[in-house]
């Protein structure tokens, strides 16, 4: 019987510890981990409707140094290498309570998103009208080459 009780709150242990790292928020040091290549994996609208992306044509380079840098988009090319548009979106991040907020700035315009999630291989954003963006590392097209 004790230990029947014993593993279960060990058990509850364990997911508590596994619920609290899973929603942990991202600091200004996970923001490294935005630097490559990345393309739009979803779109989550407001009211719950889901847009999911099987194939893009440009997808974002993202490259931060100490919270500053740019963000512009690329096309990648059949015979390797990218495409860029020449326009750079000026990216600083902020801190805001306890909030990590991507302030982008071209000439003509300014914006921002909350960063949500921030992991090797996927991070999320929030835009002002509520539309969150799951972005994934870009591994190159797939052409069925073997």
């Amino acid at each position: 019987m004790i230990l029947k009780k014993t593993l279960q709150y060990s058990l509850y242990l364990v997911l508590f510890c596994v619920l609290l790292a899973c929603s942990h928020q991202p600091k200004l040091e996970d923001t490294q981990l935005l630097n490559g290549y990345w393309e739009i994996e979803e779109v989550k609208k407001p009211n719950g409707q889901i847009v999911a992306f099987k194939f893009n044509e440009n997808v974002d380079y993202i490259e931060l140094e100490n919270g500053e840098g740019f963000r512009q988009k690329t096309r990648p090319q059949f015979t390797g290498g990218y495409q860029s548009n020449g326009v750079q979106e000026a990216i600083k991040v902020l801190q805001q309570g306890d909030s990590l907020v991507l302030q982008y700035s071209t000439p003509q315009d300014s914006w921002q998103e909350t960063l949500l999630q921030v992991a090797p291989e996927q991070f999320k954003v929030r835009n002002h009208q509520g539309i969150i963006y799951t972005y994934k590392k870009f591994e190159g097209y797939d052409y069925g080459e073997k």
